[in-house]
């Protein structure tokens, strides 16, 4: 089996796991979103650098300041990457279903994330379709 460009993974139980998800996806991103939720650092280094550090113009659509840019692809790390309680199974990155380009389903959850975190800083409401038309 290939390593899909993520050396020093475990593949074992992968193809198990990937005969859950919907058919038509590209292996290569089914493969990091399972590596990712396992905790495999090749896989968490990819997925900060080909996909993470793009979400900048997603974000921006809800407020440009950095430290609002950080604190959001802070919340989506722990969102996608941390065990929601103990007995999970796997962090939900390891529940995405691959009916969607893993970089669209990001962008959702970034600006969902975004969202939310708008409101909780008692900010202007944010008009959610207008944002969403954009992207």
């Amino acid at each position: 089996m290939s390593d899909y460009g993520l050396p020093n993974v475990d593949q074992a139980g992968f193809d198990e796991w990937r005969a859950t998800k919907a058919p038509g996806q590209p292996v290569e991103e089914l493969f990091l979103a399972w590596a990712c939720a396992r905790g495999a650092p090749s896989a968490l280094e990819k997925l900060e650098r080909d996909y993470l550090s793009r979400l900048g113009p997603t974000i921006g659509r809800v407020d440009r300041r950095p430290v609002f840019h950080d604190e959001v692809l802070q919340r989506v790390r722990e969102r996608l990457l941390v065990r929601a309680e103990r007995g999970d199974p796997a962090p939900r990155l390891g529940t995405w279903e691959g009916t969607a380009p893993l970089a669209s389903f990001l962008r959702a959850v970034a600006l969902r994330t975004a969202l939310n975190l708008k409101r909780e800083e008692g900010a202007a409401p944010v008009d959610d379709d207008e944002v969403l038309e954009t992207i």
